[in-house]
């Protein structure tokens, strides 16, 4: 893992993540259940980017 953005819930603010992927073969974005049960649990990655530096 190279980035966690934590808990987050409909209450907060979008996220922005930065993470190096320098050697990396494969990307995976996962959400979890937030420890609270996998009720009404989904994630919104809108726009997602990936840019060389």
């Amino acid at each position: 893992m190279v980035a966690d953005s934590g808990r987050v819930t409909g209450a907060d603010a979008a996220k922005s993540l930065t993470a190096d992927l320098t050697g990396g073969l494969e990307l995976k974005l996962v959400v979890t259940d937030g420890g609270d049960g996998i009720d009404h649990d989904h994630a919104d990655w809108a726009a997602p980017r990936l840019t060389c530096a």
